[in-house]
């Protein structure tokens, strides 16, 4: 029986001064890969708490396994209350920010255990509050203290977007330390964008998170921009800082955008141990400062004391990475595919099973999303779907026979608008996932506009036709779609009620090669994260997917599991009851599976592979009998979900981001056992 956790909580709350907490989660966070080179995270964002509630635990773990954190805020956060309201958010960052840290004695403002200077990143240009930890630079938070949206006062209101809007137009910051002193500064457009492109220079930033430049309007209708304003400004501000960096200094950036506000419309992720974590380092340390808040009702509920208590027990990115990243070509050789900075990167093995790479693949005149998939034409040669992060507009990279790559639009099933990206449809379109019908022709499957799911495929001749709405609706995120040994395509699809309750949209091609047929009757199960399906040795289908044991994880205790559904027979129907891996729970953390198929040298057994909630990757892997074992972390510190492949000699290999920007692997041995991990290439 669930214990109420809520108890917990505010007990763990009560019992201790604010800031002399120390109640860090227990679990163990790795140090990045072994061999890994320097890599340094900023955050850019345009609130004071924005981070805290959005972008951690992801913020948390990187802290803990001794990353380079700076964290920019755009706005003094003053929401038309002043200078004294703004000073004392700033002070709830740094006492939150210390105690992720596990920083002691740092007074009740949070000044004594930091560091204060004036940063002034470009010559001549303005400068910002920045404050570093004591010990070292590892933890900094930066204020450049522009107005809020809801500020009157400068330029009439919302002066982020009017910034962004009119380059002519230029404001000052608050006035932070009175007349005569270092404030008020003044920023245009221009001005802003060259801040925090020179703050990304100083620091050599290899990831940035951001916050969500285009949300969804069916996940958070109840605002006009579905978020608040500033949260799109500064993501717009971010990503323009990141391209000019990334031409500037000739490197390339991991980019991360975070789903703001319409998180509470998505189903919890996070555990209790993760969301207990974040739980106490906003309502225990950054809460107390903000007056505006710390009124909020002291329940853990979700469903009662409103969206703050949901942000708490979710972390969401608006673009997930694939763990479908890996694929072989006709010749057997791994490769594998990212986008850093916009652009698409290869890596590939040689004769002797090396990584070699990166190729550089460019992007079709545009930057990326971070989301892609990849698959086989019917001539063996490798297909990279991909999509435009400006326009949402589908594009195709096909390889050539001699190794060259070409670059083809796929367009959108949705109108592709010129402007603001609030008004363009087709930014709401997913990533593309594709499968292989039995006659070769690739088909490839999207989450449209209206939460439906939309579908084009390939002509005989090689070309491509126009898309086709699957129907549904309800779903967010991209679909899942898989071919099985008989030829058939079978596609997934979550879909989230509006009491943030899941289920599984599935479709089937009754014959290979047939129209996909919807089916009713399929088992019901509850995701906390996408789909992924595997093929077992015997041609049945299996599907993993994460999921809580209950819906509030500030209410009750929870745990995290990975689950697994399957087919009765191969190409047979689904049979109801799912089961969870390992026969228990996982080791936390977010984002869907990766598995892989390994062949007779390692005895054609499944392997499973999840981002543990350390920010690491823990795996599973069958036995003998069919069943899967319990989970091993193998460490590491990646961003975004691993994903997996199976090399020329049926082992699998399993590929990750790094903090530092380049990418790693962990080849299977032949007696199924993974060994360290090791960077691919030149990376």
């Amino acid at each position: 029986m669930k214990r109420i956790w809520a108890v917990a909580v505010a007990a763990a709350l009560a019992s201790v001064p604010a800031l002399a907490m120390g109640l860090l989660p227990t679990w163990s966070v790795p140090q990045a890969h072994a061999g890994q080179g320097t890599g340094r995270i900023v955050q850019i964002v345009a609130h004071e708490d924005d981070d805290l509630l959005f972008m951690n635990p992801d913020l948390l773990n990187g802290i803990r396994a001794g990353i380079p954190v700076e964290t920019v805020y755009l706005t003094a956060g003053d929401a038309n209350r002043g200078e004294a309201y703004a000073r004392d958010r700033q002070a709830g960052i740094r006492l939150a920010y210390a105690h992720m840290a596990g920083a002691q004695g740092c007074g009740e403002d949070g000044n004594g255990c930091w560091t204060k200077d004036e940063y002034r990143p470009v010559a001549g240009g303005p400068v910002a509050e920045r404050f570093r930890l004591n010990g070292g630079d590892a933890v900094q938070v930066v204020f450049l203290n522009l107005p809020e949206e809801a500020d009157s006062g400068h330029l009439g209101g919302d002066a982020l977007r009017k910034l962004w809007n009119d380059p002519a137009l230029s404001t000052e910051t608050l006035d932070m330390d009175g007349p005569g002193e270092v404030w008020p500064q003044r920023y245009d457009r221009d001005a802003l964008i060259s801040f925090l492109s020179g703050l990304l220079g100083d620091d050599l930033a290899t990831l940035v998170r951001m916050q969500d430049p285009a949300p969804d309007p069916l996940l958070y209708p109840q605002l006009p921009q579905h978020d608040h304003p500033d949260h799109i400004s500064a993501a717009w501000f971010a990503d323009a800082a990141v391209a000019q960096y990334g031409a500037r200094n000739h490197r390339r950036v991991v980019s991360e955008h975070h789903r703001d506000y319409n998180i509470a419309n998505s189903p919890a992720n996070l555990s209790s141990d993760q969301a207990v974590g974040k739980h106490i380092t906003f309502e225990g340390a950054y809460v107390p400062k903000d007056s505006q808040l710390a009124a909020v009702p002291g329940t853990a509920e979700c469903a009662v004391s409103g969206q703050y208590k949901c942000w708490q027990s979710r972390q969401y990115p608006r673009v997930p990475r694939s763990t479908q990243a890996v694929a072989r070509d006709r010749a057997g050789a791994l490769h594998a595919f990212v986008v850093e900075g916009g652009l698409l990167y290869e890596w590939a093995e040689d004769g002797r099973k090396v990584w070699r790479g990166p190729n550089t693949l460019g992007s079709p005149d545009g930057p990326l999303t971070a989301g892609l998939s990849v698959g086989q034409d019917r001539d063996g040669l490798l297909r990279v779907f991909t999509q435009r992060a400006d326009t949402g507009e589908i594009f195709l990279c096909s390889q050539r026979p001699d190794g060259g790559w070409d670059w083809s639009s796929l367009g959108s099933p949705n109108t592709i608008s010129a402007g603001s990206s609030l008004t363009n449809d087709a930014l709401q379109v997913s990533t593309p996932v594709v499968a292989a019908n039995a006659d070769g022709r690739l088909q490839l499957f999207v989450r449209n506009r209206g939460g439906g799911v939309s579908t084009a495929q390939q002509s005989a001749d090689g070309g491509w036709g126009g898309w086709a709405d699957l129907g549904e609706s309800g779903i967010q995120g991209a679909p899942t779609a898989v071919t099985g040994r008989d030829g058939r395509i079978e596609l997934f699809a979550v879909a989230v009620a509006p009491d943030r309750t899941t289920a599984v949209r599935h479709w089937a091609q009754p014959a290979p090669n047939a129209p996909l047929a919807f089916d009713p009757g399929f088992p019901l199960i509850s995701p906390s994260s996408g789909i992924t399906v595997g093929t077992a040795a015997d041609g049945r289908l299996e599907l993993f997917y994460r999921q809580l044991d209950t819906p509030d994880p500030l209410r009750q205790t929870t745990d995290s599991y990975t689950m697994n559904l399957r087919q009765g027979s191969p190409g047979g129907g689904w049979v109801a009851g799912s089961s969870p891996i390992g026969a228990g729970a996982d080791q936390g953390g977010t984002g869907e599976a990766a598995v892989a198929t390994a062949g007779p040298v390692a005895g054609q057994r499944m392997v499973l592979a999840v981002r543990n909630r350390s920010g690491g990757v823990s795996v599973s892997s069958q036995g003998r009998g069919g069943a899967f074992g319990g989970w091993t972390d193998l460490g590491a510190f990646v961003v975004g979900v691993p994903a997996a492949g199976v090399d020329r000699d049926g082992l699998v290999d399993l590929v990750t981001i790094g903090v530092d920007g380049r990418l790693y692997d962990n080849r299977q041995s032949a007696g199924g056992r993974f060994g360290g991990w090791q960077p691919m290439g030149g990376s």
